[in-house]
């Protein structure tokens, strides 16, 4: 089972979206980076984002996560509070603990393009 079907697919990514997009906004450390930027179309970007990271759609035809958060001089605080905030939603939305840090590796596992790091060859 895809992390996208064990958390209930579509409905629940959905409402994560808007809960994590609040806490995001409600941050004075991340709002910022979201000043200029239309924030509904941004909301959509992450929804098929996550259906595709999550395992519910087998394509993605966004931008990728270097180009797209490249000029944004992010750095690992950023990246935490992020992750903290996307925990701290599922947590709200009743996702298991196992879940949870599942989806948590595979953000992780986006670190280096968002931070616009030199890739980390496999050992």
């Amino acid at each position: 089972m895809s992390l996208y079907e064990a958390i209930g697919g579509k409905e629940p990514v959905n409402a994560a979206v808007e809960i994590f997009y609040k806490k995001i906004l409600d941050d004075n450390s991340l709002s910022h980076f979201f000043d200029n930027m239309d924030v509904q179309k941004q909301k959509m970007k992450m929804r098929t984002f996550l259906y595709y990271a999550l395992g519910g759609e087998s394509t993605y035809s966004g931008r990728d996560l270097r180009s797209s958060h490249k000029d944004l001089n992010l750095t690992d605080e950023h990246f935490n509070k992020v992750a903290e905030h996307l925990q701290s939603t599922l947590a709200e939305l009743s996702v298991s603990d196992s879940i949870i840090a599942e989806i948590l590796a595979v953000v992780e596992t986006t670190r280096n393009d968002v931070l616009n790091r030199p890739a980390v060859a496999a050992e």
